[in-house]
């Protein structure tokens, strides 16, 4: 925004100027050969002072107008003030959700987790939008109220200025209406959220991640499938074409054939009326025919040499998914061998042994069958999550001491390693590791031989 200087040069006022043109020139004189009278100073003087007077007037109409854009930038920016800070805790309460008890029972609500999934994909507003307009508007307030200290207002907003804040303004109440709507939507559902056993529930955040996970894997197998389909389309459109092509080509070259066959038959019957000339025009003819005969002959070969070759890319198929079975089938029996392996029960032992504890159940908490070790409740607890937090879970899974304490598990075998997982002996660190790269591995094949339970 532009702004007047202050360093503007004093005029003179009306007054000032008839008494230096008094003492310029005296009455009756003259000034540049003209007569000078009383009633040509008053004359002027009053022109002078109607021209104050309509200055002062403009002045006053640009200070009002000025003030009036004051008012209106500074409201623009209340709203902006309020929509960053009722979006700030919007976007807070829902980040404390991800991880609270709270959001454990919306994850469990169908309707109040897909509008988390919304509003989390698609946010009503930014907080980088909000303080990107923010600065422009306090720097046009800040703009605005230096101009107004000055004892003249010269500055007018531009129509482009004006238009600006009104679109800040518009902007901010849309979204701020936005944010106030998705508290109060927030507000209910948390009210109607079903009452769920928070121990085992998993976080909002772990569903979110599952769901976007289990999209995305959707996705790669719809985008995977369409690819081969069009892959095996466009094989089939170009072996198409190229069939047909070769029949056109055929049978026009075998058309060109006959037609000067016949011309030259036409012009024989016309200039020798011959029996031997007839006889070589039907011979033509004939050998037209034949190769007619040849030609469809040779696309019928074709034709079927081209089933033939269908038929041997349906049996290579056949075959390969055949292999694919047998090579699949030999992995899994390698993954069984090593699942049963010395090695594997032991480093495992504590798992496959049986008792009545399960992972993630309380210290006082028993189960009504003595059983090995759950796969899935060894993955809901946490404890095949590749890191140290998982090992750590791990650790108070299979050890006889978690943290200072006796293991809840009373019935089955334990490790004896000493102390936390940042205590650890690099050897026992290892035999840790080691366990769990088993069972991520190995899971589901020592589900399959009853080593674990599903």
């Amino acid at each position: 925004m532009e702004m007047r200087s202050a360093n503007r040069p004093k005029k003179c006022s009306p007054r000032c100027a008839v008494w230096l043109l008094s003492l310029a020139i005296p009455v009756g004189g003259t000034a540049f050969g003209q007569q000078v009278t009383p009633e040509d100073l008053n004359r002027e003087a009053r022109a002078e002072e109607r021209l104050r007077r309509q200055k002062e007037a403009e002045e006053q109409v640009t200070r009002a107008k000025t003030e009036a854009f004051l008012a209106e930038a500074r409201g623009v920016a209340v709203t902006l003030a309020s929509l960053e800070s009722t979006s700030k805790g919007l976007f807070d309460r829902v980040a404390a959700l991800l991880g609270d008890d709270d959001g454990k029972r919306l994850a469990q609500h169908k309707s109040s987790f897909m509008g988390i999934l919304d509003m989390q994909q698609r946010p009503p507003v930014s907080i980088e939008d909000i303080l990107a307009r923010k600065r422009g508007v306090d720097t046009l307030v800040t703009g605005l109220e230096s101009e107004l200290k000055r004892t003249s207002v010269g500055y007018v907003p531009p129509e482009s200025q004006e238009h600006k804040l009104v679109t800040d303004e518009i902007w901010a109440s849309e979204r701020l209406g936005k944010v106030i709507a998705l508290q109060g939507w927030l507000d209910h559902a948390l009210s109607s959220a079903p009452q769920v056993d928070l121990k085992k529930a998993r976080t909002l955040q772990q569903v979110l991640d599952g769901y976007v996970a289990l999209e995305h894997d959707r996705y790669l197998r719809a985008l995977s499938d369409a690819e081969e389909d069009a892959r095996d389309e466009k094989t089939r459109i170009i072996r198409e074409n190229a069939r047909i092509a070769t029949l056109e080509r055929t049978r026009a070259a075998a058309e060109r054939r006959l037609a000067d066959a016949l011309a030259e038959i036409e012009t024989m019957k016309i200039e020798q009326k011959s029996t031997e000339r007839r006889r070589k025009a039907k011979e033509r003819e004939r050998q037209v025919s034949e190769e007619i005969r040849y030609n469809d002959l040779l696309a019928e070969l074709e034709r079927e040499r081209k089933d033939a070759d269908v038929r041997r890319e349906a049996q290579d198929k056949e075959a390969e998914i055949e292999r694919n079975r047998v090579k699949k089938a030999a992995e899994r029996k390698v993954l069984r061998e090593k699942a049963q392996s010395k090695e594997v029960r032991a480093v495992l032992y504590p798992f496959f042994d049986t008792g009545y504890w399960q992972p993630g159940f309380t210290r006082k908490r028993r189960g009504t069958e003595r059983t090995v070790i759950s796969l899935s409740a060894l993955k809901e607890y946490g404890a095949l999550q590749p890191g140290p937090r998982g090992l750590e879970k791990l650790l108070e899974c299979g050890n006889a001491r978690v943290g200072g304490r006796a293991s809840p598990d009373k019935e089955r075998a334990k490790w004896g390693f000493k102390g936390k997982l940042k205590n650890l002996s690099t050897e026992d660190y290892e035999q840790l590791l080691k366990a769990q790269q088993y069972l991520i591995e190995l899971g589901d094949v020592l589900v399959e031989v009853e080593l674990l339970t599903p």
